[in-house]
């Protein structure tokens, strides 16, 4: 029988700093695992992975001592079945700290605010290379729409080095690119496309957002009008 992956020190690296979104996805992730080997194993679940629930378990207390509210769990761990009630017990305020937290991030602050992890960073810093590369071959592209889309860059490039970055700088580049670019056809889509994928990597961050939230049209291969 083919086991469960689950790779642990790749899971742990990538953990946001903050504790509370840490613990969220760590919440996710057991779950998910979780439902997988009861699926897998059915009634003998508690018989496999133990080495796995014990990681989920040592994880999930790195970051609760960083909690304001302390987390008392009195049982002792030895097995999947206490790990499976220990993540019963406290998920549910995870679940409410971390859903208060994006609360306070969105509406308190008056902007979406949203924190990356550095891998997300250096993700987002390769994209923003990437493009800077593009744009300075691309002679289809007129010299102040270049200027324009390399300054919406370096918002880009600053925002994402601060501690909490404004989801409004990235859908405000997002949208003006669309617009600048929308009548160059196929040519621009290499730059579209990274300038989507960052938008997603920072939009992701902010589980508030409304599912209907206006997206910015798409560009239409127009190469061959009025030939």
């Amino acid at each position: 029988m083919e086991r469960l992956k689950m790779d642990f020190s790749d899971f742990i690296a990538k953990l946001p700093d903050d504790s509370v979104d840490a613990l969220n996805q760590i919440c996710i992730a057991y779950e998910g695992f979780h439902s997988s080997n009861v699926g897998e194993n059915g009634a003998n679940w508690k018989h496999y992975y133990k080495h796995e629930y014990q990681l989920f378990y040592r994880t999930a207390q790195r970051f609760i001592i960083h909690f304001d509210i302390v987390f008392i769990y009195e049982h002792e761990i030895t097995d999947n079945e206490d790990v499976n009630i220990y993540f019963n017990s406290f998920r549910l305020m995870v679940s409410e700290l971390y859903m208060e937290q994006t609360f306070d991030r969105k509406y308190i602050t008056g902007k979406d605010s949203i924190s990356l992890t550095k891998s997300e960073i250096a993700e987002i810093q390769t994209k923003i290379d990437e493009l800077r590369k593009t744009l300075s071959a691309a002679d289809y592209i007129e010299a102040k729409h270049k200027r324009r889309i390399l300054m919406r860059l370096e918002k880009f490039q600053s925002e994402i080095h601060k501690a909490i970055s404004d989801l409004d700088i990235f859908k405000a580049g997002w949208s003006e690119v669309n617009d600048m670019l929308e009548d160059t056809g196929k040519k621009a889509k290499p730059i579209v496309d990274r300038f989507k994928e960052i938008i997603s990597i920072a939009k992701k961050k902010d589980p508030l957002l409304i599912e209907n939230d206006e997206v910015p049209k798409q560009i239409e291969d127009k190469s061959g009008e009025g030939e």
